[in-house]
């Protein structure tokens, strides 16, 4: 019976330090994640004058990014662009131009030939 009640004994014992050491474990990876935490986050307040000046320049970006796409012009290399608008027009309207598009967009080196426009339909 001396036994059976020491085995007993060992088995409540054991049971406590394993939830000790599962507790232990957590608080431990409790401070760590804390202390990594702490040793990242920003020692001071938001810089209101470096958040002005980066909105201030996505504005003056966007604005331009806009311009470029809506306006026409000629480009630095000496090539024309039109707006984007105007160019899903152009593409859409004729043949050639959407299928020289497909070649491009595939990859294809020579592009495939163009759709002859039959005198009939126009």
């Amino acid at each position: 019976m001396s036994d059976e009640t020491h085995s007993e004994e060992n088995s409540a014992a054991g049971a406590m330090l394993t939830w000790a050491a599962f507790a232990g474990i957590f608080l431990i990876a409790f401070a760590v994640i804390a202390i990594a935490n702490f040793a990242v986050s920003p020692k001071s307040g938001v810089d209101a004058d470096w958040v002005a000046r980066r909105q201030a320049l996505l504005e003056e970006n966007t604005a331009k990014g806009r311009q470029l796409i809506a306006e026409p012009g000629k480009n630095a290399d000496g090539t024309f662009r039109i707006p984007v608008e105007q160019a899903m027009q152009v593409l859409l309207r004729d043949r050639a131009s959407w299928a020289l598009v497909e070649t491009l967009a595939r990859g294809n080196a020579t592009p495939a030939p163009v759709p002859e426009k039959s005198s009939a339909g126009e």
